[in-house]
């Protein structure tokens, strides 16, 4: 009875530490090679509720592409993308889900510049088809895109002489495109990042015609109106950041500012005050940009890009809003040092893939879990 009572405080105490403490159950579990899509930076990736769509991108021997690989986790196993009648290649373009497709748009390619092209890929039939080409917007790459459940919005972006603050609004179920308002939006600008809150788009930070911004804009499709960001208490400015929606808030994490200097800071911006809050830097990961970013419902998990020096990471870091606390990403087991991947959240786990690492352009990819 005496040994029954010391086993069963034992067991109290261990899990009373464990919630103390934090005791970690992260992993990191490897995705095979076998079938994946060949090694490749400045892809894209989407989640269509099943499986991760992999597609374009620039190959090991700095060759874009037009393939892709579907990446079922609950199977571990990979499937190609056919190539009968999918979009041109390219590199730097966009891709979102609308519930029943993968729609590729925008982009560059190496051999006929930058693009107004795309595809809407559905992965049932495994068959493309193409995007209207009527009142698209101009050719463009390192723009953004959004879903608003209706429509996919592209805004801003470069044509490499010239840098957009216009875009348009395409309807997959009519395949028609329309212009966007650019009464009062936002100075034009290039690698800058775009959220969807429910309600509106908001487009922040960036490159503009001569400067790295901290500003940022609100579209309403509704209405095609346009509000400004506040810039008090806005992050300093930058470029190749990340940001994420987290139901209430939009957060700004990492990346280059004025001076190529990196950044390991970052802002709350709430939409419905037009207010800023800071993000803690105490526990936060080493400044970084080329890195992602998802948040899993609870979190926001930053991970790989490269650090001040170019040197590559396989390091990140796990934000709490709510907390405004920082906890690190376990490397027991993480991938190789990489930027140019991309990440996606699938319900349960983050799934990373490609990007360039130390020894050149890759075809790896884990899954983080915790």
């Amino acid at each position: 009875m005496l040994r029954s009572a010391v086993c069963l405080l034992l067991i109290i105490c261990f899990l009373w530490i464990d919630s103390e403490i934090g005791y970690s159950k992260e992993k990191w579990i490897h995705i095979p090679k076998e079938k994946a899509p060949d090694a490749r930076v400045l892809h894209t990736a989407i989640w269509d509720g099943h499986q991760m769509i992999i597609w374009g991108g620039v190959s090991d021997g700095g060759i874009d592409l037009n393939t892709g690989g579907r990446y079922d986790p609950s199977t571990d196993t990979w499937t190609s993308v056919t190539t009968e009648k999918a979009p041109d290649i390219r590199e730097n373009h966009t891709a979102i889900w609308d519930g029943h497709q993968m729609i590729i748009w925008g982009g560059i390619d190496d051999k006929t510049g930058v693009l107004n092209t795309g595809g809407r890929y559905d992965p049932s039939t495994d068959i493309w088809t193409p995007i209207a080409t009527e009142s698209v917007p101009e050719a463009r790459y390192v723009h953004t895109v959004i879903w608003t459940g209706t429509y996919m919005i592209v805004w801003g972006g470069s044509n490499i002489i010239d840098t957009f603050n216009d875009g348009g609004r395409y309807d997959p179920s009519t395949d028609i495109w329309t212009p966007i308002a650019t009464e009062e939006s936002s100075e034009t600008r290039s690698n800058h990042t775009a959220i969807w809150d429910g309600h509106q788009m908001i487009i922040w930070g960036g490159t503009g015609r001569s400067d790295v911004l901290n500003t940022g804009g609100r579209y309403n499709p509704s209405t095609d109106t346009w509000l400004p960001v506040t810039t008090e208490g806005t992050p300093t400015p930058r470029v190749f950041h990340t940001a994420i929606w987290d139901g209430h808030q939009m957060i700004i994490w990492g990346g280059v500012g004025n001076g190529g200097v990196g950044l390991n800071t970052g802002g709350r911006y709430n939409p419905s005050t037009d207010t800023w809050l800071p993000v803690t830097t105490e526990g936060s990961p080493e400044s970084r940009n080329g890195h992602t970013a998802i948040w899993d419902g609870h979190q926001m998990i930053i991970w790989g890009g490269v650090g001040n020096g170019g040197v590559g990471l396989n390091t990140g870091g796990r934000y709490n809003p709510s907390t405004d606390t920082w906890l690190p990403v376990t490397t027991e087991g993480s991938p190789e040092s990489r930027n140019g991947h991309t990440a996606i959240w699938d319900d349960h786990q983050m799934i990373i893939w490609g990007g360039a690492d130390n020894e050149g352009v890759s075809n790896t990819g884990s899954k983080f879990s915790e």
